[in-house]
C-alpha cells in the first residue's frame, strides 16, 4: 500500500503535458506493479465476494485509466464539455475524481471496473459503427469524385479507405460482413450521428496531412490544392484562367519540396484563396475569414496552414452542398 501511495500518481499525471504523455506512465512497469500489488491487498479484504473472479491485471488497467479520465477526460471520449457528454461518461468522470483520491475501497473497484467495462465496450462497438460508415463515405466520395478530381487525389482517398478497413479488422472477426451489416447512412444535414461519421473522416485526413507536412512530403498539399482551384474554378468561372496559374499544386509542392518556396509564402496564397473565397461565400463567414487572413500573414506555421486549408475545403464544400440543394429545388 505504502509504495502504491509514495507513487503519488495524480502529482505524475499533473505533470504531464500531453494525452500521449499520460498514457506512458500506464505503461510503466514500476507503476503496473506497485497498483497490482496495492489493488492484490485490497482483494484480500474482500469477504463479500464481489469482486468474484476477475483478472487482477485487467482490474490494475481498469484502475489506472481512471487517472486518465481525471486529467484527460477530453481526449479520452472527445467531448470538449460536459453538455457533449454521455450520461455513462459523466459517471466514468465523476467516479474517477473520487476514486483517485486515495486507496479505493472493494466497493468502489467494484463500481468503477462495472461501469469502465459496459463503457468500453459500448465505445467499441460506436467506432465500429462510425468506421463502417467512413468506409462506405470514402467508397462513395471516390465513386462520385473520380472523374472530377486529379488522381493523385482519388488514390489518397483510397489510401485512407484502406487504413480504416485495417482498424476494422483489428475490431471484428469479419470485416466483410461487419460492413455489410452496417449499411451507409444518407446523410441528413440535421444528424447528429452523421456529423459525427464527418468529423471523424476528416481528423483522421487532417491528422495524415500534418504528420506528412512535418516530415517533408508535401504531396497532400498538392491534393489539396488542386482540389482547391477545381472549387474555385467552378464557382467563378470568369477568373478560371487566374485560379489555374496561381493555385497549381503540383507547381506549389515542387517549390515547396527544393525549398524555392517557404511556408510563410504559402500563407501568402491563401490569403488570396479567402479573399476570393469571401466573393461567394456567405458574409456571415467574413469574420472567421479574416482572422486566418490575419493569421496567414504571419509566421506560417504548419499547424495555422493546415488549419487555414481545413477552414477554406469545408467552405467550398459546403457552398458545393448548398448549390446541389438548390438545383434539386429548382427541379421540383
Amino acid at each position: 500500500m505504502e509504495e502504491f501511495y509514495n507513487l503519488d500518481l495524480n502529482e505524475m499525471f499533473s505533470k504531464t503535458e500531453s494525452f500521449e504523455e499520460a498514457t506512458k506512465i500506464m505503461l510503466n512497469r514500476n507503476v503496473l506493479t506497485k497498483t497490482k500489488n496495492m489493488l492484490s491487498e485490497v482483494l484480500e479484504t474482500d469477504t463479500s465476494g464481489l469482486i468474484g473472479t476477475i483478472d487482477i491485471n485487467i482490474l490494475v488497467r481498469c484502475f489506472l485509466s481512471s487517472y486518465l479520465i481525471s486529467w484527460y477526460s477530453y481526449d479520452v471520449f472527445g467531448s470538449s464539455d460536459v453538455t457533449s457528454s454521455t450520461i455513462c461518461e459523466l459517471e466514468l468522470i465523476l467516479l474517477s475524481k473520487t476514486i483517485t483520491e486515495s486507496i479505493p475501497t472493494v466497493e468502489e473497484l467494484v463500481v468503477w471496473n462495472e461501469k469502465f467495462l459496459k463503457w468500453k465496450e459500448n465505445d467499441k462497438q460506436s467506432q465500429i459503427e462510425i468506421l463502417c460508415q467512413m468506409y462506405h463515405d470514402y467508397s462513395r466520395k471516390i465513386e462520385d469524385g473520380d472523374e472530377k478530381f486529379p488522381i493523385e487525389y482519388i488514390e489518397g482517398l483510397k489510401g485512407m479507405q484502406q487504413k480504416i478497413y485495417h482498424q476494422l479488422d483489428k475490431l471484428v472477426d469479419d470485416t466483410k460482413k461487419c460492413l455489410e451489416e452496417n449499411p451507409y447512412i444518407e446523410i441528413q444535414y440535421d444528424d447528429t450521428v452523421s456529423r459525427l461519421v464527418d468529423t471523424q473522416i476528416r481528423k483522421l485526413w487532417w491528422d495524415d496531412v500534418t504528420k506528412k507536412i512535418e516530415s517533408g512530403d508535401f504531396s497532400d498539399i498538392e491534393h489539396v490544392i488542386d482540389t482547391i482551384c477545381i472549387y474555385m474554378c467552378d464557382f467563378n468561372p470568369t477568373n478560371s484562367s487566374e485560379y489555374k496559374e496561381l493555385i497549381d499544386g503540383e507547381f506549389i509542392v515542387q517549390k515547396l519540396s527544393n525549398g524555392v518556396m517557404k511556408t510563410m509564402e504559402l500563407g501568402e496564397l491563401f490569403c488570396f484563396v479567402l479573399t476570393e473565397l469571401k466573393k461567394i461565400d456567405a458574409k456571415d463567414s467574413d469574420v472567421i475569414s479574416d482572422m486566418y487572413i490575419t493569421q496567414m500573414k504571419g509566421q506560417g506555421e504548419i499547424k495555422d496552414i493546415v488549419d487555414c486549408m481545413k477552414y477554406i475545403l469545408n467552405r467550398l464544400e459546403f457552398i458545393e452542398k448548398c448549390k446541389e440543394v438548390i438545383k434539386k429545388y429548382k427541379e421540383c
